[in-house]
């Protein structure tokens, strides 16, 4: 399960999980923009351990709306992480 990344129609990236605690959103060969200024594309791949890369983290909803899709998720995964939640929500994700 990955999450696709674009600029307009240009496909800029992804975010995929690479273990249970690990996260990494990595920057196609092509791309000539970046996702946000905490994240350049100088750099192909960034990791997170534990935990979503912040900017990725603040499309995941908060209180009800939270436990709502949590509990829609449990329901239909088995257990809702929140790789899973954003992968619900966002599937490939586009910009602009």
């Amino acid at each position: 399960m990955d999450i696709k990344a674009y600029h307009g129609s240009s496909f800029i990236g992804g975010l995929f999980k690479n273990s249970e605690r690990e996260y990494a959103s990595e920057y196609s060969d092509t791309a000539d923009t970046h996702l946000c200024l905490s994240m350049p594309n100088t750099q192909r791949i960034y990791i997170s351990r534990f935990h979503l890369h912040p900017f990725f983290d603040t499309f995941l909803p908060e209180g009800y709306l939270f436990e709502l899709l949590r509990n829609f998720i449990n329901k239909r995964e088995g257990r809702a992480d929140d790789f899973t939640m954003l992968y619900y929500l966002a599937g490939e994700w586009k910009e602009g």
